[in-house]
């Protein structure tokens, strides 16, 4: 729970800072455009800042760190192969889970900074 919150957080302070740095950019919405056309870079940049730390713990997983999953069934007696399967699919669940939770931070910060004509109402 501890890395999807903090996959949000990220995503979240890195597309709010986006937003107030690129306001040029976003003035497509001034243009006519869509604000998910407008927004849609944002939010890449957004989610890509906010896995970042997921990828950098799946990248030390097994060779730096062992996994308390890992260990534990170990110690418990099962084979280490199967313990090593278990990592893995609980590293998955973890980028899977930060994925969604910084994309759903970042498309619902983007629905709540523009009205319903479409126009952006940039935070102080």
């Amino acid at each position: 729970m501890g890395s999807v919150l903090n996959s949000a957080s990220l995503a979240l302070d890195s597309f709010l800072g986006s937003v107030r740095r690129d306001r040029p950019g976003i003035e497509w919405l001034a243009l006519g455009e869509r604000y998910r056309t407008a927004i849609a870079p944002i939010v890449c940049e957004a989610v890509r800042s906010g896995l970042l730390p997921i990828i950098n713990q799946m990248s030390a997983a097994g060779i730096v760190t062992l996994s308390g999953i890992m260990t534990g069934r170990i110690l418990a007696g099962l084979d280490p192969m199967e313990a090593v399967k278990y990592a893995i699919l609980l590293m998955f669940l973890l980028s899977g889970g930060s994925g969604l939770a910084a994309l759903a931070a970042s498309y619902l910060a983007a629905w709540f900074l523009t009205d319903d004509r479409q126009r952006l109402a940039l935070i102080g």
